[in-house]
């Protein structure tokens, strides 16, 4: 690594910070910990919950409503069993008995306008149905949220909007305690990818959570880039921010999910001549950096939780084809990065911003009801893999000083934990309450005990 012969200085514990860009940005409200913020993206009984639930708590399904019903909308649905033989109260029941909370993201694209049977009956009876079965009121509660729609690629404004409003009905019919989430919805105008907010704007009567999907892409086709989430040249997080602003504006009551994000990362080079050539990822430790990092910046928005995409994947070199935090079912380093958060910060919140600019972020966190007990969360903002030495004054003592884990040995899932950083010393106690830490890009996480 490049060393940054720099020092930035910085104050916690509510004190004032040095430095330029520096300041004392207190949370909003209470937010959720990290366990209740942290989920992943899944799919059916392909996904294992056993070996996903230690990094995440909540759980996201693509649930396509043609499972259900074959290719006639107004087939009427035979719950727990889905039209092609699935059986949801097998699939969810595992995900619920491991711990996980399930988003049921209902994939409606599949049925363009012209498909229909009879979109007025066929929606609300449908969205009634999936609530009476799966909720908690009269149901049995396997589902705590759905999604009208994913990305609803074959639809435009309208219908959309049409389909929402009727499926949205019947889901409240049936059950008030499900929260209703939109498909993709960015303050932007519309693509296939995500509809722009406005088309539900006279709607949020029906809407419990706005939905964010948001990729850091550098560049797009050809090659599909990613890069670091900080990275000011790219959309990634002021997309969740025009969000909140618009949330903040016209619908103050409702959450902000975002329920995609992550990046690719394969051992393997695209076919020279296929269509995906041109095709670039991150390596695997970026990607483990890139996703923790995105957690720690998604806590301090004023959101309440984010899905990384996606649980595992077959080491293809393409778009979409290797976001997995497991690879053939064994772990990737943001595996680990993920196992580390829960177990650091399963029980914190987000509770200030020390420091964020192009130096150094540094966030902390404090323990549900244990206010003397806080964890500072830092890294390097960059794709540069550089080091850079943060001088901290800390109101207490420092308990431990961990890097982001990236491992563990000797076995797959038991054993030693691996950091990114072994370094005999991570940080230098310089005495008179003053502590250097050495930071990277992958996140360093320093407990203080208050005195």
């Amino acid at each position: 690594m490049q060393m940054i012969n720099r020092v930035l200085s910085v104050m916690c514990a509510g004190a004032l910070v040095c430095g330029l860009g520096c300041g004392n940005v207190m949370a909003e409200g209470t937010k959720p910990t990290m366990k209740e913020f942290i989920g992943i993206n899944g799919h059916t009984f392909q996904m294992n919950a056993s070996i996903y639930s230690p990094i995440a708590k909540k759980a996201r399904d693509y649930h396509g409503m043609n499972w259900d019903v074959g290719k006639k909308t107004d087939r009427k649905t035979t719950f727990p069993y889905a039209h092609n033989g699935s059986n949801w109260d097998e699939i969810y029941g595992s995900w619920v008995g491991s711990g996980m909370e399930v988003d049921a993201s209902l994939i409606i694209y599949n049925f363009e306008e012209k498909d229909w049977v009879d979109v007025d009956k066929d929606a609300p009876a449908y969205g009634k149905a999936f609530a009476e079965y799966f909720g908690p009121t009269h149901g049995n509660g396997l589902v705590k949220s759905i999604e009208i729609g994913n990305e609803t690629k074959t639809y435009d404004d309208d219908f959309y909007q049409k389909v929402y409003r009727l499926m949205a009905k019947g889901v409240r019919e049936a059950d008030p305690k499900i929260k209703i989430l939109t498909a993709s919805m960015q303050d932007h105008e519309s693509t296939k990818y995500h509809r722009n907010v406005e088309v539900l704007r006279d709607d949020l009567e029906l809407v419990d959570v706005l939905n964010v999907h948001t990729y850091a892409f550098l560049n797009k086709w050809p090659k599909w880039e990613m890069t670091y989430p900080e990275n000011e040249k790219i959309e990634y997080l002021e997309v969740v921010r025009k969000m909140v602003d618009w949330r903040d504006k016209y619908a103050k009551d409702k959450e902000i999910w975002i329920t995609e994000f992550g990046w690719d990362s394969s051992t393997k080079k695209p076919d020279p001549k296929g269509k995906w050539k041109d095709w670039v990822c991150v390596t695997d430790r970026q990607q483990a950096q890139y996703i923790a990092r995105s957690y720690l910046i998604f806590a301090s928005m004023d959101i309440e939780r984010a899905y990384v995409f996606w649980f595992d994947d077959k080491d293809k070199p393409q778009l979409f084809a290797s976001s997995g935090v497991t690879r053939n079912g064994k772990p990737k380093e943001s595996y680990w990065a993920m196992e580390q958060l829960q177990r650091l910060l399963g029980d914190y919140r987000f509770d200030h911003k020390l420091r964020e600019d192009k130096n150094a972020y540094v966030y902390s966190f404090v323990r549900e009801g244990k206010s003397e007990d806080e964890v500072l969360a830092m890294w390097s903002p960059t794709g540069e893999d550089r080091e850079i030495e943060v001088v901290v004054e800390v109101d207490g003592k420092v308990e431990w000083v961990k890097s982001m884990a990236v491992g563990r040995e000797p076995y797959e899932f038991h054993g030693e934990v691996v950091h990114a950083d072994e370094r005999e010393k991570l940080y230098e106690d310089l005495g008179n309450g003053k502590v250097k830490v050495y930071i990277s890009e992958s996140p360093v996480y320093v407990k203080i005990k208050k005195d």
